[in-house]
C-alpha cells in the first residue's frame, strides 16, 4: 500500500505538467473559436433549415426542414441520413454568430469519446490509476489534435468536422458503452448503456460510410469477444451491430448515391478496394510515423508496462491483435477507395489519423502485456526479468525525470519539423497573435452586410486578405457558375455572387 501510495505521489507532478501543457495547446483553439465563419456546404445543406429559422423561429420548422433535406439528398445525392440531418442544422442557420459553437461541438464529442472509451479499457477494465490514465489521455489527444491532415476540415468547418470528426467521437462512446455493458453489475446502468448503445449504434449506420462499416467491424469483434460471456451481452452485441448494420443498409441503398457515383469514373470494383485499402493502410502507416510518434510511444511505454503487469488481465497474442488492428485499420480506406477511387479528402483521413492512436495503443498494451505474462509465468529470477523489472522500477521512481527528457526530445522533434507552422496550436495561437484571424472575421462579417444588404441583386466582393490555416477551407470564386458560389446566392437570396480576382 506504501509503495502505491509512493508511486502515485511521484506519478502526480508528471500529471500535472502534461495536463497543463494540454490545456495550453487547447487555448488557442477555443480562443480562435469566435472567428470561425460558414463556408461551402454549410450553406448547401443548410438552406431549408436556415430559411425555416428565418420565417418563423421556430425549432420543429427547423427540424422539418432539416427532414426534408435528408429526404430530398436520399433520393438525389447521397443516403448518409444521420449525417444530412446533422449537417442541415448547422449552427449558422440561427444566426451566423452562432458558428462559433461549431468546434466546441467537435472537439467536445472526439474528446468526450476519447477520454471515455480511454476510461473504460484502462481504468474500469485494467484497473489502471488516475495518473496513468490522464497522461495517457492527454498524450494522445494533444499530438493526433496538432497533427492531423486538416484542422479546418476536422474542428472548424461544421460540415466536414461534424460529420466526420463529431461521428467519430459518437463511434467510441458507443464502443465504451458496450464494454461498460459486459463488466458492470448495475442493473440501471446495464439498461442505460444498452439503450444508448442501440440507438446510437443506427445513427452511426447513418453516418459517412467509413465510420458506420467501422463501427459494424469494431461492434462485430466485441460480439465474438462475448461468445463466452453471459447472454445479455451476446444479445446487446448483435443488437449494436444489427442496428449499425440496419442504418449502413439504408444508406447504402438511396438512390442519390448511383446520382452521385457518376461523377467519380474509373473507380475499382469492391474486391479490388479492398485489396488496395491494405496497400494504402501501409502508406499512411510509414507516413505517420513519425520521430515524434516513437518518442511519445517511449514515453508510454513505462506507464502501459506498469498497468498491464498489474492487472494481470487475459490479452489475446500480440501477433493475432496486430493482425486484427491493421484489418481494422485497413477497412477505414475501403470505401472512399471503391466511391471515389482515392483514400478520401482530408476530413476522412483526420478520423483514420485518430484511429492511427488507437491502433498503436492496442499494440502496445498488448505487447507488454505478453511480456509482463512471460516474466510472471517464470518462478526463478533470471536477467531478462530482472532487466525488465529494474527498468520498470525505475521509470516509475523518476517519472518526472523521464517526463523533462520526453519534453527535450518533443521539443526537438517539433522544431526539427517542417511543418511546425502548421501543428493546430501553433497555427491558432499565431493566427490569434499576428491578427489574421481577427481581420478575416471582420471580412467575412462585411461580405455578410452586403449580403444582407442587396437580395436579389448580382453582387462582387473583395478576396479575404488573410487566410488563417485552421478557419479558411473553401472560399467562392470569381466566376458565378462555381457550386460554392450559387450555394451562398441561394442561401442570402441574392441573384448571383461572386468575388474579385
Amino acid at each position: 500500500m506504501k509503495i502505491s501510495f509512493r508511486l502515485k505521489t511521484k506519478l502526480l507532478k508528471p500529471t500535472v505538467v502534461v495536463c497543463a501543457v494540454f490545456l495550453l495547446a487547447m487555448i488557442p483553439l477555443l480562443l480562435i473559436a469566435p472567428y470561425d465563419h460558414p463556408e461551402a456546404d454549410d450553406f448547401t445543406y443548410g438552406l431549408r433549415a436556415a430559411k425555416a429559422w428565418a420565417t418563423s423561429g421556430s425549432l420543429l420548422s427547423v427540424l422539418a426542414a432539416a427532414w426534408h433535406t435528408v429526404r430530398d439528398t436520399y433520393f438525389n445525392w447521397q443516403g448518409s441520413f444521420s449525417g444530412i440531418f446533422v449537417m442541415a442544422v448547422q449552427p449558422a442557420v440561427y444566426g451566423e454568430h452562432m458558428y462559433f459553437l461549431t468546434p466546441l461541438l467537435t472537439l467536445g464529442l472526439f474528446l468526450f469519446g476519447t477520454f471515455f472509451l480511454l476510461k473504460t479499457v484502462l481504468r474500469d477494465y485494467m484497473h489502471a490509476d488516475l495518473c496513468s490514465y490522464l497522461i495517457i489521455g492527454f498524450v494522445i489527444t494533444a499530438v493526433s489534435l496538432n497533427y492531423m491532415p486538416s484542422p479546418v476540415e476536422g474542428i472548424y468547418w461544421y460540415n466536414g468536422a461534424v460529420y466526420y470528426t463529431g461521428f467519430y467521437g459518437v463511434s467510441l462512446i458507443v464502443f465504451a458503452l458496450v464494454i461498460n455493458f459486459f463488466h458492470t453489475e448495475k442493473r440501471h446502468l446495464k439498461i442505460l448503456c444498452g439503450i444508448l448503445a442501440l440507438t446510437l449504434s443506427f445513427v452511426l449506420g447513418g453516418s459517412n460510410f467509413t465510420t458506420a462499416l467501422e463501427t459494424a467491424l469494431v461492434l462485430a469483434v466485441l460480439f465474438l469477444s462475448a461468445l463466452q460471456k453471459r447472454r445479455q451481452d451476446m444479445l446487446l452485441s448483435v443488437g449494436t451491430l444489427g442496428m449499425d448494420l440496419v442504418g449502413l443498409f439504408i444508406s447504402i441503398h438511396a438512390p442519390g448515391n448511383a446520382i452521385r457515383k457518376q461523377n467519380f469514373q474509373n473507380t475499382p470494383d469492391a474486391l479490388h478496394a479492398v485489396y488496395v485499402s491494405f496497400q494504402t493502410a501501409l502508406h499512411f502507416l510509414y507516413q505517420w510515423t513519425t520521430p515524434v510518434i516513437f518518442i511519445c510511444l517511449l514515453f508510454l511505454a513505462p506507464l502501459v508496462y506498469r498497468i498491464v503487469r498489474k492487472a494481470q488481465k487475459p490479452l489475446p497474442s500480440p501477433l493475432f491483435v496486430l493482425a486484427i488492428s491493421f484489418c481494422l485499420f485497413s477497412a477505414q480506406f475501403t470505401p472512399p477507395l471503391y466511391a471515389l477511387g482515392f483514400p478520401g479528402p482530408n476530413r476522412l483521413l483526420n478520423i483514420v489519423y485518430f484511429s492511427y492512436f488507437w491502433f498503436l495503443l492496442i499494440n502496445l498494451i498488448c505487447s507488454l502485456g505478453w511480456v509482463a505474462r512471460k516474466l510472471h509465468k517464470r518462478r526463478t529470477q533470471n536477467a531478462e526479468e530482472a532487466v525488465f523489472q529494474a527498468g520498470s522500477q525505475l521509470a516509475e521512481e523518476h517519472m518526472t525525470a523521464i517526463l523533462i527528457c520526453f519534453a527535450v526530445l518533443l521539443t526537438c522533434a517539433c522544431v526539427g519539423s517542417r511543418n511546425i507552422h502548421k501543428l493546430t496550436s501553433v497555427s491558432a495561437a499565431d493566427s490569434l497573435r499576428t491578427g489574421q484571424a481577427q481581420q478575416y472575421s471582420r471580412e467575412a462579417d462585411n461580405r455578410l452586410k452586403i449580403y444582407r444588404s442587396n437580395r436579389g441583386q448580382n453582387v462582387t466582393v473583395d478576396k479575404f486578405t488573410v487566410r488563417p490555416y485552421v478557419l479558411c477551407f473553401k472560399d467562392i470564386e470569381p466566376v458565378t457558375t462555381n457550386w460554392r458560389n450559387q450555394a451562398v446566392s441561394q442561401y442570402y437570396e441574392l441573384k448571383t455572387v461572386k468575388r474579385k480576382s
